[in-house]
């Protein structure tokens, strides 16, 4: 009824005059007449407010949205010269939130190229779990190998309320592993015995 009264005869509600008491004519000078408020469920086996169908009341439920996520982490990862580096193209990210009224989340990642590209690269959603709980996902959209990103990510509860993004994690990706390398030493001769020492040169 409330929310009728908000949206208006124009989107499908009802008017609102605000509250009215109605008294029979003869009665509006008696001071005694009892004056109440009844719901605007008419039941006609009732000619009072004594029927608790007819009490009016208003349920408000609030709720307010997750707190900031967590920084991402990043599996199957390493840092190297001050920069993180993942040895696969579909790494699995994870991050927390907590929320006020211990609502139900799930989490959203973006993969951008750089914090201000128009593009979202790739993102995933994790499934539902309980606030201030962990939880991951992979992206749906592979990462190019040798290319540098950046992830975030953010809690949906589970009533819709959506929390402020995390700071960025920046990332590189590399999923090739370098060639064998091989060892060379001049001036050996394979299985060979050498009477003195050779001057070796080894690569």
């Amino acid at each position: 009824m409330v929310q009728a009264w908000a949206n208006g005869p124009a989107n499908g509600g009802f008017a609102n005059y605000g509250v009215r008491f109605n008294v029979p004519e003869a009665s509006k000078s008696d001071v005694s007449y009892e004056r109440g408020f009844c719901s605007i469920n008419y039941d006609p086996t009732h000619t009072s407010c004594n029927s608790a169908a007819r009490v009016p009341y208003l349920s408000v439920t609030y709720n307010s949205a997750p707190q900031t996520a967590a920084t991402p982490a990043v599996n199957a990862s390493r840092t190297f010269d001050g920069k993180l580096w993942t040895s696969t193209a579909t790494p699995t990210f994870s991050t927390s939130a907590t929320d006020a009224e211990a609502s139900k989340v799930t989490y959203s990642f973006e993969v951008r190229t750089f914090e201000g590209a128009a593009t979202v690269t790739s993102s995933c959603t994790t499934g539902q779990v309980a606030a201030g709980a962990s939880a991951s996902c992979k992206p749906v959209t592979a990462l190019t190998d040798g290319a540098s990103y950046v992830v975030r990510a953010r809690a949906t509860d589970e009533h819709g309320l959506v929390g402020d993004w995390s700071a960025w994690r920046a990332l590189g990706v590399d999923t090739t592993a370098p060639s064998e390398p091989t060892v060379s030493c001049s001036g050996y001769t394979n299985d060979s015995w050498q009477a003195s020492r050779v001057g070796p040169t080894t690569t």
